[in-house]
């Protein structure tokens, strides 16, 4: 209800104003909130319904959050070629505005699709620009996220020795910043790693401790993990 009144505020500002830059904006944020309900197809079609108007405006920052977000609905819907076209076009212009933190962010969503496409070379560049870019604006989360993401891809390639460094850096930075995703799934992938390493019954005690606590949080990613 939050998201979709600050839609609406938004919507009628722009409207009011005779501001194409704000209503374009606000169809977006209406779109990240089909994004985030599930409705990937009524997302998809208020970005592509709305986005040559908002490349006629000549605001490269609001292009790169359409792309963004179109990157986002693609690669859910396992549209993997459309997805990578959507975020380099959005990480070039973030690149040309020198927004760091925004640069950060699409790596690792292009990641996360080189990674679903098995591009481990490519997914652990991406990722590596991403952590060193976070690493010197300071932002913890993205730290921990990034760190995470190239232990799994690491675990999923057998370079476990590199896995279990990234990971337990992770999950550190994880607990310092109360992050519960990564607090969840670092000590899983972990866990799987001592019983890999010859360590199992400790790895699996570890393993089961992890998912009762994703259990009893009802986090079903970490479970399905």
């Amino acid at each position: 209800p939050e998201a979709a009144n600050e839609f609406k505020r938004a919507f009628e500002m722009g409207s009011e104003r005779g501001d194409l830059g704000m209503t374009l904006e606000a169809h977006r944020r209406l779109a990240s909130i089909w994004i985030h309900k599930g409705h990937l197809d009524q997302a998809l079609a208020e970005l592509e319904a709305e986005l040559p108007k908002v490349k006629n405006l000549e605001d490269p920052g609001l292009v790169a959050r359409y792309l963004n977000d179109l990157g986002i609905v693609y690669h859910k819907l396992g549209r993997g070629e459309e997805a990578l076209s959507a975020y380099r076009e959005s990480l070039r212009l973030k690149e040309g505005l020198g927004d760091r933190r925004a640069v950060e962010i699409t790596l690792g969503n292009l990641a996360e699709v080189q990674m679903a496409r098995r591009e481990h070379g490519p997914a652990e560049e991406s990722l590596k620009k991403a952590l060193k870019m976070a690493q010197e604006i300071g932002d913890r989360l993205g730290v921990a996220v990034n760190l995470h993401n190239l232990g799994v891809l690491n675990y999923e390639r057998g370079a476990f020795g590199e896995a279990q460094t990234q990971l337990a850096e992770a999950l550190t930075v994880a607990e310092e910043l109360d992050w519960l995703e990564g607090k969840l799934l670092n000590p899983i992938y972990l866990a799987r790693l001592k019983m890999i390493n010859g360590n199992a019954e400790e790895g699996y005690r570890d393993l089961n401790d992890a998912l009762k606590q994703a259990q009893s949080l009802n986090e079903t990613e970490a479970v399905a993990t």
